[in-house]
């Protein structure tokens, strides 16, 4: 278990407070779990879903999936 944040400031106190792992590239990170949690801004979704499905793993994601597509008409 562990977090990627591009922040350094933001990354220590999150270490420290909850006395998580820091990695420091995302996909090291997803090497090293069976499940990963995108907690990015939107525009970052795509990418890292993309590589974390790559690499087998389970994806949960905040917000929808961020590719276009049309809904079906029941929804």
């Amino acid at each position: 278990m562990g977090f990627y944040d591009p922040n350094d400031t933001i990354a220590q106190e999150v270490s420290e407070k909850y006395q998580l792992p820091r990695f420091l590239d995302p996909e090291r990170l997803m090497d090293a779990c069976d499940l990963v949690d995108i907690i990015a801004p939107t525009p970052f979704h795509f990418t890292l879903c993309e590589k974390a499905i790559r690499k087998g793993k389970h994806v949960f994601v905040k917000n929808r999936w961020p590719i276009p597509w049309k809904r079906p008409k029941s929804w």
